[in-house]
């Protein structure tokens, strides 16, 4: 049995897929009973908050290997640390640990300070895990989606900023790949194949789809305000504005990295592959999506 925490997240529910279309038994962990429903009736769900340290401790019974990963927030490094001393209770020592390419305690961003100080929790409290740190994912893109459809445009603060999108099943893979061989804990940066910035996204979109889609540079403020209408929490908000505002000041090459075909035996996804596998989301048969900005 695998235990996956934040099942209900972009990575979370990408790599439960992959274990159960692999045929391993996976323990979902999620904080709201409403998202239990949208998991395969094959895996077990355990809803448990942060909180409720008895309830952690108990998702980790019967459990040989577990995908440590959580929400994107204040709270990021507490859940990675309760998590860690439930698996270092429970004697779980197949971990792989979700974190994000660059994560360092020292980084002007509060983002990639908590990625790291998470990493050093999880050790510090006994785990030593095959850790992951992907570059931004796809599937950010389906948050435009709407935007998409109704004014053929994506609207964000990146100005120049250049990413290594990869796609979050990729990353999955890798997880399941890890699991399955037992790994000894080593750090794997993960991205796609490409650097690209959103002037350069909006064309690949515009080619798959045949939808002219161009990009439009926001101001910081317009971006606060969208996340406030959104109820992302402030905290959050002034992390993500922050991780952007910093991203768009010092436009460079993302490090481009071959993990994913070394660990896998095949190249990343194209981001054109993945907006294929969606063009029916993004040519607008169903523009159902918030505009809503920012990793998870």
């Amino acid at each position: 049995m695998w235990l996956i925490s934040h099942a209900s997240g972009t990575f979370g529910r990408a790599v439960a897929r992959a274990a159960l279309d692999r045929g391993h038994p996976v323990r979902v962990l999620v904080r709201d009973a409403g998202r239990a429903s949208s998991f395969d009736a094959s895996a077990q769900v355990a809803v448990v908050d942060l909180a409720n340290r008895t309830g952690i401790r108990a998702a980790f019974e019967g459990v040989a290997g577990a995908v440590l990963t959580a929400p994107l927030g204040p709270e990021f490094v507490q859940w990675h640390r309760a998590l860690a001393e439930a698996a270092a209770d429970a004697g779980v020592r197949n971990v792989v640990q979700l974190s994000g390419q660059s994560a360092d305690i020292n980084s002007p961003t509060r983002i990639l300070r908590w990625l790291a100080d998470a990493e050093a929790q999880a050790a510090a409290a006994g785990v030593h895990a095959t850790v992951l740190r992907p570059a931004l994912y796809m599937q950010m893109l389906f948050k435009h989606v709407n935007e998409i459809c109704t004014c053929g445009v994506i609207e964000a603060p990146f100005r120049n900023a250049r990413w290594g999108l990869v796609d979050a099943r990729d990353v999955a893979d890798v997880a399941v790949e890890r699991l399955e061989r037992a790994a000894k804990p080593s750090v794997r940066e993960l991205t796609g194949p490409h650097a690209l910035d959103y002037a350069e996204i909006a064309k690949v979109v515009t080619k798959v789809t045949g939808r002219k889609v161009t990009y439009v540079d926001v101001c910081s403020p317009k971006a606060r305000g969208r996340l406030e209408a959104k109820r992302v929490p402030p905290r959050l908000a002034d992390a993500l504005l922050e991780y952007w505002d910093f991203h768009s000041a010092h436009p460079s090459q993302p490090h481009l990295t071959h993990e994913i075909e070394t660990l896998l035996g095949r190249p990343p996804r194209k981001l054109a592959d993945f907006i294929k596998d969606h063009k029916q989301e993004f040519a607008g048969a169903a523009c159902n999506f918030a505009a809503f900005w920012g990793p998870r």
